[in-house]
Parts: structure tokens; C-alpha cells; sequence
């Protein structure tokens, strides 16, 4: 496996693939809204790359931006986090917009690994993300990298799914990958 820079806007097919394995089913304007978010302040991507055969198959990747008021992700969760006294946990925060494996390459470290490449180096003090409100594999990725609950039973006006609002200062307490897992 090579993580490397991802050419979001480039691979955004195989990115839309990638998350549709993993959560569901995607929105077909996905792939343009991927393209929105490449613009935003801060944005960077990184993938995941299985290279076994001879090819560089996307099978992970994550990407983020600076929270602005105007990106549409900030706009819905701001107003709730600000009411319940959380506002100087998004000053100048970092939105872990997306991050995703392809459950087969679940278990080797991939997810770790792009989340923590993603997030090394960036220079806002706090990083945001939103997951399913539910103990999942990424809820105990996160909250082992220092990330904590915020707001749970969020809801977004586009779906009837609760998620954790979750936040963690950066950098990262970054762990190291369990090496029985990574082999």
C-alpha cells in the first residue's frame, strides 16, 4: 500500500467508488461536489493506493479544507455547536471533510495513516469531522487519536441519520498503528 497526494478532481470516479463501498450508495453530483471542495481554503487529499498489481487502485483516501462560513458542512453545524458552547472549538478549525476505505483493505492501518498524513503539518489549532452516531470502527479510530464528542444525535437537513460532532486539538496524539493489524 503507498499513501501519496491524491488528485481529488483527477480520481473523483474512483473516489465516489471508494465512498459508495463503504457507506452506501452516493449522490450522483458527488463528483462535483468533490470538485467544490477542492477550492477551499487549506484543501488537501491524500489516498491510499493498493500498487499489488501493477496499478494504482484507489482503495482509501480523506481529504480536508479550513472551516469557512459559506462551505455548507460548516453552515449546517456552527449555529448547534456555537449554542451548546463550543464555539471556540471551530475558530479557525480544520474540517476533516471526508474519509474512507474500501472494507476489504479495512484492518491495515489505512485509515490511521490517512487521517494522520492529512491532518500533520496543517496549522489550525482544531480539527472538526462528523461521523455515525454509533460505536463504528471510524468512532473508535477517532476518539484514539484525540478527537472527543461534541454534539451527538446531530442531524443534517439532507438526511434522517444522527451523527457525532467530534473535535480534536492539533496536533494529533498520534498512536501507532497496531503492527498485528498493519502486517
Amino acid at each position: 500500500m503507498t499513501i501519496a497526494p491524491l488528485d481529488l478532481r483527477a480520481r473523483a470516479a474512483d473516489a465516489a467508488a471508494v465512498q459508495s463501498v463503504a457507506l452506501g450508495p452516493v449522490s450522483p453530483d458527488r463528483v462535483a461536489v468533490y470538485a467544490r471542495h477542492t477550492v477551499h481554503p487549506g484543501f488537501r487529499a491524500f489516498g491510499a493506493f493498493d500498487t499489488s498489481d501493477g496499478e494504482d487502485k484507489l482503495v482509501g483516501f480523506a481529504y480536508g479544507a479550513a472551516c469557512r462560513s459559506g462551505q455548507w458542512w460548516f453552515d449546517q453545524i456552527s449555529p448547534s455547536l456555537r449554542a451548546a458552547g463550543y464555539g471556540p472549538w471551530i475558530a479557525d478549525a480544520y474540517a476533516v471533510t471526508e474519509l474512507h476505505v474500501r472494507p476489504e483493505y479495512h484492518g491495515q492501518g489505512l485509515g490511521l495513516t490517512l487521517l494522520t498524513t492529512l491532518l500533520s503539518g496543517v496549522g489550525n489549532p482544531t480539527a472538526l469531522l462528523s461521523t455515525y452516531d454509533g460505536e463504528t470502527r471510524a468512532r473508535r479510530l477517532y476518539r484514539g487519536l484525540g478527537f472527543v464528542d461534541l454534539i451527538t444525535g446531530f442531524r443534517f437537513g439532507t438526511s434522517s441519520q444522527g451523527y457525532a460532532l467530534m473535535a480534536a486539538p492539533l496536533p494529533l496524539a498520534v498512536r501507532q498503528a497496531d503492527p498485528a493489524r498493519s502486517a
